[in-house]
């Protein structure tokens, strides 16, 4: 990668001064036949050469507008390409507009290659390569996972997320040289893999020794689980899962098309990667960790191989495919992400993701013992709360115990407050509606309390949650009703040459108006909103304004 920095200091997105912790980063294209770096970057530093219309955008609205990214990437004056860092990584751009789930401003580094005619594949290879360098480091300087669901997207997926304005860049220009976003990902993630691997420099002066065992497939899959986050239950759910599915052989070829297809693991394989065989997406034959099967998961577990540069049958690569793949199952992320015991991770991937014909008791407990005996073997050397001994005459039917679970804080008649990541004590999901609510414990059981009739006495639910996503809001109703202290109005001074005035507070709502008089106006209501750490309500009743454009009085 070929990074310098020019920061445009003189843009009125830079001097607003806010900052993001970002979560992500949008890629952009520019959508104009310009590949040089100097119509975006400038003044001239002797590299860039000089913009005779002088309309970079290191000045206070270029061409009138407010925009401003964090990166460009284009040609010198010499021709070589080249990146140009023009804003601070974590201050927040002026890249993508708004959409009805909020901004991608707030979370998202941007950055925009410079389009030329979009014909010449030269060019093209060395922008797409610098690209995923940047992102590369990116990802790696803010611990970010490009696998992850929304992370690493172009603006034409942030627009169908609902967070960004509609655009289709780069989808315009990347296919026409047999690109896509997916296929940046997998780049992005073989060049943090070639990244993380350790070097190693000999030495005259060092004894020899014994080369280390190359780990077990048992164990890259629980530390590549381990590395993404999830705790010790998930990851052996997962595992007595794909075991079940495949022995954990990512080349595992469904037994019953061995004699069909003629082939073995082995051979199938290879006769896949070196194109021999052709029928690898629609034969119906279930292959690799997980078995895919359906030819559409088929299809874009061969398109990652492809865009990684990795046999069919690589392990690092069906993880990398199989977590992609989880990214859009949420339901069965969301059990993972919180997961109490290995039997309910095992069951919700089993039920909402492995999806097989058969998924009765017998197999729900068949799978959760397979996971079971994963979590013996990793989670106390992983650091991980071991499972707490039951006495035999507890387990039924060999199904595995659930751990015990400590003692509550949470009493009979507590006014309690929901965590974010809250379900039921089932493994089910719990509507938002419910979760921005206070609610009164009817009972408690060790870590199982039934929530009942919300503070207002407006709903009744009756339904049980897991203690420890409750936190003790009051002792009682009435303690919970008691009111908060009254908002003081308070006067403010903007700051901003034009602000506009919305319907209500965030960037989804319609703008009403306009404030262009940089004056002092009173606050009689905050709010949280998209688009802005805080809105502020007009005394006048006109509407809301963004706080991040006012100094209080």
């Amino acid at each position: 990668m070929n990074l310098k920095k020019l920061i445009l200091t003189e843009n009125a997105c830079y001097k607003t001064g806010r900052t993001i912790t970002p979560k992500g980063i949008m890629v952009h294209s520019t959508g104009a036949n310009n590949p040089s770096l100097k119509r975006y970057v400038g003044p001239d530093d002797g590299l860039l050469g000089k913009n005779q219309n002088n309309n970079h955008w290191n000045q206070d609205r270029p061409d009138g507008r407010q925009v401003c990214v964090h990166g460009f990437i284009g040609k010198l004056a010499d021709g070589s390409v080249a990146t140009y860092q023009t804003l601070p990584w974590n201050r927040r751009g002026w890249h993508c507009g708004s959409g009805p789930n909020g901004s991608g401003n707030d979370t998202h580094i941007s950055f925009e290659i410079c389009e030329d005619g979009l014909a010449d594949a030269a060019y093209f290879n060395a922008v797409y390569n610098e690209a995923a360098e940047l992102c590369a480091y990116l990802c790696k300087e803010y611990k970010l996972d490009p696998a992850a669901s929304g992370v690493l997207i172009g603006h034409f997926e942030g627009f169908s997320r609902g967070i960004a304005s509609n655009h289709g860049d780069p989808n315009n220009w990347f296919p026409r040289h047999g690109k896509s976003m997916n296929t940046f990902r997998a780049d992005v993630i073989k060049l943090l893999t070639v990244n993380e691997e350790p070097k190693l420099e000999a030495s005259a002066a060092t004894p020899a020794t014994k080369t280390p065992a190359a780990p077990t497939n048992e164990e890259v899959i629980w530390n590549f689980f381990a590395g993404k986050g999830l705790n010790a239950y998930a990851i052996a759910g997962i595992m007595g899962n794909l075991y079940a599915e495949s022995g954990l052989k990512p080349n595992n070829l469904q037994n019953s098309f061995e004699k069909s297809l003629g082939y073995s693991d082995d051979s199938y394989t290879a006769a896949v990667d070196s194109g021999a065989y052709a029928n690898f997406v629609k034969d119906s034959a279930g292959y690799g960790l997980a078995q895919w099967t359906y030819y559409t998961r088929k299809q874009a577990l061969l398109d990652f191989s492809k865009a990684a540069g990795a046999s069919i049958g690589d392990l690092a690569m069906q993880l990398g495919y199989l977590w992609a793949e989880l990214q859009n199952y949420s339901a069965v992320m969301s059990v993972l992400n919180s997961a109490a015991s290995v039997k309910q991770s095992s069951d919700a991937v089993l039920t909402g993701f492995e999806k097989p014909a058969d998924q009765s008791d017998a197999v729900k407990v068949k799978r959760a013992n397979f996971g079971q005996g994963y979590y013996d073997k990793f989670a106390a050397k992983a650091g991980s709360t071991p499972v707490p001994s039951v006495p035999a005459s507890a387990v039924k039917d060999g199904s595995t115990p659930a751990p015990s679970a400590p003692a509550s804080a949470v009493k009979d008649g507590d006014t309690v407050k929901l965590a974010d990541i809250v379900m039921y004590y089932d493994g089910k999901p719990i509507p938002a509606w419910i979760k921005s609510q206070n609610w009164i414990v009817k009972s408690v059981k060790g870590d199982r309390a039934v929530i009942d009739k919300n503070v207002s006495g407006s709903n009744s639910i009756n339904s049980p949650v897991n203690t420890k996503y409750l936190t003790v809001a009051g002792g009682s109703a009435a303690a919970a009703q008691v009111p908060p202290p009254t908002f003081q109005p308070y006067t403010v001074k903007v700051v901003a040459d034009s602000l506009n005035i919305r319907k209500g507070a965030g960037t989804n709502n319609s703008v009403v108006g306009a404030i262009s008089d940089k004056g002092v106006y009173t606050i009689v209501e905050e709010s949280s909103g998209a688009g802005a750490s805080k809105w502020g309500k007009l005394k006048s009743g006109a509407g809301w304004i963004s706080l991040d454009f006012v100094q209080k009085r």
